[in-house]
């Protein structure tokens, strides 16, 4: 990076983090950030939310030493548990710069290049809102590694990727927050903040309404999975059906367009596909049922999506209805 040191130079790039006791791998994720190789000038915003390890101290520390690149939010309490979203609400305000970079702070970039080359992308594209990435994954606790590079089937590759579109994201996330980089759309932060549900689904919608996506067909960071990570180790499929079936109801009640209203339906089903034996068993669970069914038929347009709903009566099929969590 450049050497300049003048707080009034307004940054291309804001690196955003958000951390919560993760005082064994926040230095990874600073260090990440820190030994990118740029042509342009980028900020270091991270908030840690109240957290009760020496994060926040580490934090503190990097910054007495980088103050003109690296800006510590730090709550004394926390944040995230009052139902308030650290980055809606106090890291993208902060944010001067033309492009976001995301990376929690158990997460970290082993690319030195990868601002250089997805900001890059961006500046010669600029009908694109969002580049991503593939990853590696790293279970901790196993030391099992997995490269993650998702290429859907049918898909073009041209150069280093592919393009992609928010309708294509509808059955699942192609990859995770660390490796995204997107334009900083005047109010998007105020778009968050009226969510109660979700932080990364609700973000890629609104960043993806504003224009298409390019995946790089390469690995530029490591996502860890770990016990302290919010969902990197829990399987438990009900309790993530019913949390991105609140998501993208409340996605939906609060935009209305096709793809809120595809995807509400899809959970709603999704919903009623895995509970739909107990719900008929259990009397004081049959309201919540028929709450469900009559959702799913306003929302019908076509004769395909009633047969789904039909069909739940008739044979079990989740992989059919599913979705997995971003």
């Amino acid at each position: 990076m450049n050497s300049e040191n003048v707080n009034d130079i307004i940054p291309l790039v804001s690196i955003c983090c958000i951390t919560y006791n993760h005082e064994k791998f926040i230095s990874d994720a600073i260090e990440g950030f820190l030994m990118q190789e740029t042509n342009f000038r980028y900020e270091i915003i991270i908030h840690d939310d109240a957290s009760i390890d020496n994060t926040a101290k580490i934090i503190e520390q990097y910054a007495a030493g980088n103050p003109d690149l690296i800006f510590p939010v730090l709550q004394t309490e926390n944040k995230y548990s009052q139902g308030i979203k650290p980055l809606a609400n106090f890291v993208l305000p902060r944010a001067r710069g033309r492009y976001i970079a995301l990376c929690e702070g158990d997460d970290y970039w082993g690319d030195p290049l990868k601002l250089q080359k997805q900001v890059g992308f961006l500046e010669r594209n600029t009908d694109f809102s969002l580049c991503v990435s593939g990853f590696m994954s790293n279970n901790i606790h196993t030391n099992r590694k997995r490269i993650n590079i998702t290429v859907p089937p049918g898909v073009k590759l041209t150069g280093q990727g592919y393009e992609f579109s928010l309708m294509d994201t509808m059955g699942r996330w192609l990859t995770k927050t660390l490796t995204a980089v997107f334009r900083n759309y005047p109010g998007l932060g105020g778009h968050l903040v009226q969510y109660k549900h979700g932080v990364d689904i609700n973000l890629f919608y609104h960043i993806l309404k504003n224009g298409n996506g390019f995946y790089m067909t390469e690995v530029t960071g490591v996502y860890r999975i770990h016990e302290g990570g919010v969902f990197s180790m829990k399987h438990d499929w009900d309790m993530i059906i019913n949390r991105n079936y609140k998501i993208y109801k409340e996605i939906y009640l609060l935009n209305k367009d096709e793809y809120s209203r595809i995807c509400y339906l899809n959970h709603i089903l999704a919903l009623l596909n895995t509970s739909i034996h107990r719900y008929i068993r259990d009397e004081a669970a049959k309201s919540n049922f028929f709450m469900l069914f009559f959702s799913a038929i306003k929302l019908l347009r076509t004769v395909k999506e009633a047969g789904r709903l039909i069909s739940l009566f008739f044979k079990r099929r989740q992989s059919e209805y599913y979705i997995l969590p971003h």
